[in-house]
C-alpha cells in the first residue's frame, strides 16, 4: 500500500550532492544552478514516480533538475512522511464466526477479520481495508455518510482511493493528533475527496470546558451546517470505545478525576463521545452536555450504522453498544469477536 500525505511537512535539503567519477562532489560546483523545486512540484514528482511509474530520467527532464536530485528528493519524501509504503498481509475472513457474533449481539451483520501476525497496527489496517470494501458496496451515489474518528477510520482514510460519490459528515468534534497522524477534520476531508463529494467538518473540539460553550459553538454557521447534515445520514461509521486509558478518544481528553467520576457512574464504553453502561443505558452527566456531536437518538435513527473495532478489551463495550441499538453492522478482528462470544456466552449461562 502506498500513501501520499499532502499534509506532511517537507523541507528538501538546501545543499545537493552528486556522484561523479566515483567521488562525492558538491553539485553546485560541477553543474549550473538548477531551477528550484517547490513543495507542490515535489508532491507531483512523487505521485508520478510511485503511482504512474515515470522514470527518474523523465522526471529530471520535466522538472529541470538532475536525476540524482530526483533520487534524493524521492528519498527525502519517504523519510519525512510525504510517502508511506506498507505491505498488507492478505487477511482472511471468518464467515462462520461472523454469523455467530451477529446472532450473539442481535444485529444484522458481522464481519470478522483474522488477526494479522505482527503489530496491532497491521490488524487495524486489515479491519480498515475490509471497512473500505464494505463502504464501496454499501454507499449509493448521492447519499450522506457520517464518520467518527478512530484508528481504524484513520487507517481507512490512508488506504482508500475511491468511493461512490457522497457527502461525508463529521459526527463529533475534532480530535487533533501530532506528527503524521490524521486528525478528525483531515480524515473527513480525505474520505470526501475519495468520494468526490462535499466534506462537512466540525471545526471545534470534541469536548468543551463548559456546556454553554458547546451550545454556543453549535450555533456557529459552519458547525451548525455540519450538525444539520447529521439528520440526513444514510450511513454512519463509528468506533466502539472502551472506558479505559487508550481505549477511548474521549477518555484521553479528560482529567484523571473526570474519567474516574464517569467510571463511578458505571460507564462501560462510548461512541462519538456518548457514554453508556454495560446494559446499554446512556450515562447522564455534565460531560454529555459538553460534547459536541451526534446524539444517541440521532445515531439510532440512521438506517445503516457500521460499528468497528479491534482488540479483545473492547468486548464488553461492544456488547453494551449492541444492546443500546447503536449499530446494526459490525466489522472487527478475530480477538474481539472471540471475546464477544465468550462474554456473551457467560451472560447467557448466568441468566
Amino acid at each position: 500500500m502506498l500513501v501520499l500525505s499532502p499534509g506532511a511537512s517537507f523541507r528538501p535539503a538546501t545543499t545537493t550532492k552528486d556522484v561523479e567519477g566515483g567521488f562525492m562532489t558538491d553539485a553546485s560546483k560541477t553543474r549550473p544552478q538548477r531551477a528550484s523545486v517547490g513543495e507542490d512540484q515535489i508532491f507531483e514528482m512523487v505521485r508520478r514516480y510511485f503511482l504512474e511509474d515515470e522514470s527518474k530520467s523523465d522526471l529530471a527532464r520535466h522538472f529541470g533538475i538532475s536525476r540524482f536530485q530526483v533520487a534524493r528528493l524521492l528519498k527525502e519524501a519517504r523519510e519525512t512522511g510525504l510517502v508511506m509504503i506498507s505491505i498488507r498481509h492478505p487477511a482472511q475472513l471468518s464467515p462462520e464466526m461472523g454469523l455467530d457474533v451477529a446472532a450473539a449481539l442481535g444485529i444484522e451483520h458481522a464481519i470478522v477479520v483474522d488477526r494479522i501476525p505482527g503489530s496491532d497496527q497491521s490488524t487495524i489496517e486489515a479491519v480498515a481495508h475490509r471497512l473500505a470494501i464494505v463502504l464501496d458496496d454499501e454507499i449509493k451515489p448521492g447519499q450522506t455518510v457520517g464518520m467518527t474518528w478512530s484508528r481504524v477510520i484513520e487507517s481507512m482514510a490512508r488506504q482508500i482511493r475511491q468511493l461512490p460519490t457522497c457527502e461525508v459528515v463529521q459526527l463529533a468534534g475534532a480530535i487533533h493528533l501530532t506528527g503524521n497522524r490524521l486528525g478528525s477534520v483531515e480524515t473527513i476531508r480525505i474520505i470526501a475527496e475519495a468520494a468526490n463529494g462535499t466534506a462537512y467538518p466540525i471545526y471545534a473540539p470534541l469536548v468543551l470546558q463548559e456546556a454553554e460553550t458547546a451550545r454556543a459553538l453549535a450555533r456557529q454557521p459552519d458547525i451548525a451546517r455540519s450538525l444539520a447534515r447529521i439528520e440526513e445520514l444514510d450511513i454512519a461509521v463509528v468506533s466502539v470505545g472502551a472506558w479505559r486509558p487508550s481505549g477511548s478518544a474521549l477518555y484521553n481528553l479528560l482529567t484523571a478525576s473526570e474519567a474516574e467520576e464517569i467510571a463511578d457512574k458505571g460507564a462501560c464504553g462510548e461512541i462519538s463521545g456518548r457514554l453508556f453502561d454495560q446494559h446499554g443505558r446512556a450515562i447522564e452527566s455534565e460531560l454529555d452536555r459538553r460534547v459536541l456531536g451526534i446524539s444517541v437518538d440521532q445515531l439510532r435513527r440512521v438506517p445503516r450504522v457500521i460499528g468497528t473495532g479491534a482488540g479483545a478489551y473492547r468486548a464488553q463495550a461492544t456488547i453494551a453498544a449492541a444492546k443500546a441499538g447503536l449499530f446494526n453492522t459490525l466489522i472487527v478482528d478475530r480477538s474481539l469477536a472471540q471475546a464477544i462470544l465468550d462474554l456473551a456466552g457467560s451472560f447467557t449461562a448466568n441468566a
